[in-house]
């Protein structure tokens, strides 16, 4: 857009390494990173199941931190037989790498109390 590619809040690992940054820029707040579609969800599902079980405590934020699409190789030995259907195996599968945190809130700081990382095939 209208923004210089500067002036934004946070730059990926990607990013930082084409520009010659050694880590990312600081943020200020677990607010400054974007929501995806995913980590909305997510964040409603975690406030509901909270609230159900009466817990009451600092809100947790859900952020997505990365979803790179990565391909794993298969093992020659597997590449070597074939389904019982008869079909080649497969000589690699694409995957999306993602990373998931949960951010509370606590003591004027952002605390990091959850992290996934999943691997999606297909």
């Amino acid at each position: 857009g209208d923004q210089d590619q500067d002036d934004l809040p946070f730059h990926c690992a990607r990013c930082c390494a084409r520009r010659g940054v050694s880590r990312p820029v600081p943020l200020s707040s677990v607010a400054d990173l974007p929501h995806t579609e995913m980590s909305r969800s997510m964040e409603r599902a975690v406030a509901t199941a909270l609230a159900e079980a009466g817990v009451e405590a600092a809100p947790v934020a859900v952020r997505e931190t990365s979803a790179n699409r990565e391909r794993s190789a298969s093992k020659a030995a597997m590449v070597e037989r074939r389904w019982s259907s008869g079909q080649s195996y497969p000589t690699e599968f694409p995957y999306t790498s993602r990373c998931i945190i949960g951010v509370q809130r606590q003591a004027a700081a952002d605390v990091m109390v959850f992290v996934m990382y999943v691997q999606e095939y297909g």
